[in-house]
């Protein structure tokens, strides 16, 4: 993990720390984890200074951002994890970009890089015309766990489109 960013994670994860005490003295059983939309922001942070990605800067529908690859832009879905080992999909973006971070923050590796039409290949899940996700006529949200990304990263061919290194 950079430097910088590291310092910056290690001052949040004391802040919640400070926060689980005062609730506690208070009677309260709050977590305060550092994961979900958190933990998201931070993959999106070690993309865009990894990756040749550019992010649209806000949450999208489907894709966070997009990347070229031989010559055609193509959506791009960052997703993070820290503590959990699953990942729930509501949609089937054009790649996905899947990292998992330590939880001491001091490393990240990729899990899977490449295309996400595995959600669909097995026509149990199908994709509707906006990319969301279909099981029959409902619309239903997908459950990977990492461990499964990584047999799928390992086992795709090297043709197989990815989300670009920063060149630097």
């Amino acid at each position: 993990m950079p430097a910088d960013i590291l310092a910056l994670l290690e001052q949040a994860q004391g802040a919640a720390t400070a926060l689980y005490d005062l609730a506690a003295q208070s009677g309260l059983n709050l977590e305060f984890t550092l994961d979900g939309r958190f933990v998201g922001d931070v993959g999106e942070l070690l993309a865009v200074r990894n990756f040749a990605v550019k992010l649209y800067g806000k949450q999208g529908q489907v894709h966070d951002g997009t990347c070229v690859i031989k010559g055609r832009e193509q959506g791009v879905q960052v997703k993070c994890r820290r503590a959990s080992t699953v990942i729930d999909f509501t949609s089937q973006p054009e790649l996905l970009l899947a990292l998992s971070v330590a939880e001491d923050w001091r490393s990240w590796d990729v899990v899977y890089n490449g295309p996400a039409d595995f959600l669909t290949n097995d026509k149990v899940y199908s994709m509707a015309d906006d990319r969301k996700l279909m099981k029959g006529n409902v619309r239903k949200a997908r459950r990977i766990d990492l461990d499964q990304l990584a047999d799928l990263q390992r086992q795709m061919v090297a043709e197989s489109p990815r989300v670009p290194p920063k060149n630097t």
